[in-house]
């Protein structure tokens, strides 16, 4: 078994995927509480042994994950490719995801360095467009309350909801512009690094190569 590949995959995961998952939960329980209620097998119970806290934790984790993906699957206006051709203009004629591969399989150390700021940039799109379905959301509570409290008249009922509401809106569009500056600042990196670094492996007067001739050779 591989752990220098798994490892970094893992790695990956959990901070481009789980994470982004996660906070969309956070967020959008913190708005709604009654989104936990709605999601009976995560609700904490007062009967709750360890087994079913450990249980209860690794569904939190599997559903981040798979919230995680869906918001992947849903990112638009990515900085990737516009960055990427940036860079390779400068660059030989192998492309940077040539070099990407070719770190990350000849060279683990650096390879998993590589992996790192890979995840981080995914991790900042995959939070983005969580926010952006937190807005959604967040104005379509906004709307349905407004319809409840005209029909009702009892806009006192729901002052907590308001508040709730308007301040996961906010918070979710201050992400969201944060989370937008900060990947493209991500992939700059990312690509820089590849950059770098295949270069720095490809000289042979270079600690680094050196390093990882001696590791091989013991």
């Amino acid at each position: 078994m591989k752990f220098s590949i798994i490892i970094p995959q893992l790695f990956h995961d959990l901070i481009a995927r789980i994470l982004p998952g996660f906070l969309f939960l956070l967020i959008l329980i913190m708005g709604i509480p009654n989104v936990m209620s709605q999601l009976l097998f995560l609700g904490p119970e007062e009967t709750d042994n360890v087994i079913d806290s450990l249980g209860k934790s690794f569904s939190i984790v599997a559903l981040s994950y798979a919230l995680g993906w869906m918001f992947f699957s849903f990112i638009f206006w990515s900085k990737r490719e516009t960055t990427r051709k940036k860079h390779e203009k400068n660059g030989n004629s192998k492309s940077l995801n040539h070099k990407y591969q070719w770190i990350r399989l000849s060279h683990p150390p650096a390879g998993f360095r590589i992996v790192k700021l890979r995840a981080e940039a995914r991790m900042f799109e995959t939070s983005r467009t969580a926010m952006i379905a937190i807005i959604l959301i967040a104005i379509l509570y906004v709307v349905y309350f407004t319809v409840v409290s005209v029909i009702s008249d009892v806009w006192t009922l729901g002052l907590i909801n308001w508040v709730r509401l308007i301040v996961m809106l906010l918070v979710a569009s201050i992400l969201c512009v944060g989370f937008r500056r900060c990947e493209e600042r991500a992939w700059e990196y990312y690509w820089a690094n590849i950059d770098t670094i295949y270069d720095l492996l490809h000289d042979t007067i270079d600690p680094i190569r050196e390093i990882g001739v001696h590791q091989n050779d013991t």
